[in-house]
């Protein structure tokens, strides 16, 4: 039998509660601090959310997640996770960063510094048996191979193994807004259509960038100082209806893999790139940032293949 329960959310201590203590509703508890607890700077306007476990981007619902029920936002739909985070919050946002930072400190620079290791101490490795093989010092080989192979795995294991955190590597992008992972590859048997592309939308697309019309665009975030090998700090695209070769190619269900360039943002776009990098999560004092952006237009010659088993497409340019 449900339990009587009155306006402020205190159960009927006759049912529940030990000693005879009333139960207090701890829904109605979330909903007074979200009401009123909100210390935390926001943006001005509503942002993306992010899933905490694969960066996957998503417009935010209509419901606030302080104040409503989990259970009516939907999990994520890349990983199934429901770890969202509100980067209208600008402390949720300041928190990704900081996690980007100290990844690649540690994280990127750590794996390099012991790829180095291998390739230095392998090629001390052969230079010695050379050496020795050379001089007929072959007395020697057997003490000077194992002092070298015990200072690589001294190192190896302080710069790479010994810490996990400094082995473990992100491959997916920070935050992302695409309708296939960037890890869904395209597959080879299947449907694939080929030549200019073209949109019967009556309106292109603004590129947030640079600001010129396209039917599609493919927008790259990077940190300037950060190392070769480290995660995108954002990627994101927007794609009209598509048509190749007569057949429509559904804009929220394709995957534009464009390549990129560096873009300088004007002065007449510079408020509406912010506004757009801020609805992404990213920070302009978190920076220096570099932006690049890639394009599709009417008439560029493209691949459309089908993705391996997400029931979308990706579309690159045709070589």
């Amino acid at each position: 039998m449900r339990a009587a329960t009155s306006a402020l959310g205190v159960s009927n201590p006759r049912h529940f509660g030990v000693g005879g203590r009333p139960h207090v509703d701890r829904r109605i508890v979330s909903k007074v601090r979200g009401a009123f607890d909100r210390s935390s700077a926001r943006a001005s306007e509503p942002c993306c959310w992010s899933c905490a476990r694969c960066g996957a981007l998503r417009p935010p619902p209509a419901v606030d997640p302080q104040r409503g029920d989990a259970g009516r936002v939907d999990p994520c739909g890349q990983c199934g996770a429901h770890a969202w985070l509100d980067l209208t919050e600008d402390e949720a946002a300041q928190r990704l960063a900081t996690i980007e930072t100290y990844e690649h400190g540690t994280v990127d620079r750590g794996r390099r510094v012991g790829h180095w290791v291998l390739r230095i101490g392998g090629a001390a490795t052969i230079g010695t048996l050379c050496f020795f093989a050379a001089t007929n010092s072959y007395s020697f080989i057997f003490s000077s191979l194992t002092g070298l192979t015990g200072v690589m795995a001294v190192c190896y294991f302080l710069l790479g193994y010994g810490n996990p955190m400094m082995v473990e590597h992100r491959a997916l992008p920070y935050r992302w807004a695409l309708p296939l992972s960037p890890s869904v590859a395209a597959a080879t048997s299947g449907d694939r259509l080929e030549g200019p592309v073209s949109s019967r939308a009556a309106e292109p697309l603004r590129a947030p960038l640079s600001g010129r019309p396209c039917l599609g665009y493919r927008v790259v975030v990077r940190r300037e100082r950060a190392p070769g090998n480290a995660a995108l700090a954002l990627v994101a695209q927007q794609a009209c209806d598509l048509e190749v070769q007569g057949r429509v190619v559904l804009g929220e269900r394709v995957r534009l893999d464009l390549p990129t360039a560096p873009v300088t943002v004007s002065a007449e776009e510079h408020a509406t790139a912010l506004a757009y990098l801020r609805r992404h999560g990213i920070l302009e004092e978190d920076g220096p940032w570099v932006l690049e952006e890639g394009r599709i237009e009417a008439g560029d010659a493209v691949v459309v293949a089908q993705a391996q088993g997400r029931g979308g497409a990706i579309l690159r340019p045709a070589k």
